[in-house]
């Protein structure tokens, strides 16, 4: 590996880093608030189709566990969403 495949690595981590924090939250709390379901929603597509050039385009390791990780984390955050969202509607 040389110096560009490890600042991938150091990039994507830092990126999959981001979403931690509010699933951590929001796995603990049972709770979603302050986070609406089209930004979820908008950042999963994103993640999607990225993740679909990146491995048709480049084949990147860094980028694929980046894009794969955070599809992950927004599908959780998502289907939190719905589950509490449907137990503060009764």
């Amino acid at each position: 590996m040389d110096l560009l495949d490890y600042a991938g690595w150091v990039g994507s981590f830092c990126l999959i880093v981001c979403g931690l924090p509010q699933l951590i939250k929001t796995i603990r709390s049972k709770k979603i608030e302050g986070v609406s379901f089209l930004f979820l929603l908008l950042w999963f597509l994103g993640e999607f189709f990225s993740l679909f050039y990146v491995v048709v385009k480049t084949g990147k390791l860094p980028l694929i566990f980046n894009y794969v990780i955070n599809l992950l984390v927004t599908l959780i955050l998502i289907t939190y969403y719905m589950v509490y969202r449907r137990k503060d509607v009764r």
